[in-house]
């Protein structure tokens, strides 16, 4: 959490002038959509395919917790297109273990950093 917090400014930051620039047909997408829902990713030590409504909202879409079973995954934030499928929108994720990608970003991510034993992504979808 002392990480996350210490990291959150850079998280918003990187989403809103590298991500949501050059992905603004995908947020326009996931935000007018009637079904789409926003998700929180748990660690990666639970199982994969669940779905679990919170009961809170966030500009009035259902918040969710949806596990994936991603290698080294500590916690991320997205959208969901439709509960139940597999088709999201990450804003960014924390990860912990081995740093093996190019800091400041790459192929895969608008921007990726190191913290100590954790690392952030801020991926290209």
């Amino acid at each position: 959490m002392i990480s996350l917090r210490a990291n959150a400014n850079r998280v918003v930051n990187s989403i809103i002038t590298r991500k949501l620039p050059s992905e603004l047909v995908t947020f326009k997408k996931f935000f007018s959509s009637s079904t789409s829902v926003f998700a929180f990713y748990p660690p990666s030590i639970f199982p994969k395919g669940l779905s679990i409504p919170t009961g809170l909202k966030i500009q009035k879409r259902p918040v969710t917790i949806v596990t994936n079973n991603k290698a080294d995954r500590l916690f991320d934030m997205g959208m969901v297109l439709k509960p139940g499928k597999d088709i999201s929108l990450q804003f960014f994720r924390m990860d912990y273990g081995a740093f093996n990608h190019t800091p400041e970003g790459d192929g895969k991510n608008h921007d990726v950093w190191q913290d100590g034993q954790f690392h952030y992504h801020v991926p290209r979808n």
